[in-house]
């Protein structure tokens, strides 16, 4: 993932290492073992300070890991606010749709309109605004790896799948998103509009 730091290497005979590690091969690491392990560990002599059993995922998180799960968290957290934003502004839109359309929908339903129908319109709406915004993000998306990919030549370019779920996700979105205007669109009363108006 990044280049490698420039490194001096010394004999260990040279070096004095105050602690030791031991790694154990195990294939379940529950908290008996580690406890076993420190026990007989605690029980050899010339030890010092008593010693600490963890997990090589443990070790690998708190040392050499933690900065790519740190970045991975603040990432994930981003996402989740990304996806939280898009649900809010899609269905600000379909509300916003479905409020225009209250005199057509309210006229369909006096006329005879199925329900489905009118469910349907709106899903479709949905759908158009979700193909719009995927055509457009994949797009920008595309040029955007092109020019990291011309900046730095060892950025690896997102897997096919990642292409493949992102307007996947962006349409459950905007169907979630669809489902309280089109109960809206059902709920609408013709003889309240005719009134209103």
């Amino acid at each position: 993932q990044r280049r490698a730091e420039p490194m001096v290497f010394f004999p260990a005979a040279q070096r004095y290492i105050p602690r030791m590690a031991l790694i154990a091969s195990t294939r379940k690491a529950g908290e008996a073992l580690l406890e076993g392990i420190a026990q007989r560990l605690a029980a050899a002599p010339g030890g010092s300070g008593a010693p600490r059993a963890i997990t090589l995922e443990e070790h690998l998180s708190r040392t050499s890991l933690g900065p790519e799960r740190i970045a991975m968290v603040l990432v994930a957290a981003a996402a989740a606010m990304a996806l939280g934003l898009g649900l809010l502004g899609a269905y600000g839109v379909m509300s916003d749709a479905v409020r225009q359309k209250k005199r057509e929908i309210a006229l369909r339903l006096a006329l005879g309109a199925q329900a489905w129908k009118i469910v349907y319109d709106v899903f479709r709406g949905g759908v158009r605004v979700a193909v719009a915004g995927a055509v457009c993000g994949l797009v920008a998306s595309w040029l955007l790896v092109r020019l990291v990919l011309h900046a730095n030549p060892g950025f690896a370019a997102p897997a096919l799948w990642m292409w493949l779920v992102s307007p996947v996700a962006l349409l459950i979105v905007v169907t979630i998103a669809s489902v309280l205007p089109a109960r809206w669109a059902l709920a609408v009363d013709p003889l309240t509009i005719t009134r209103d108006s």
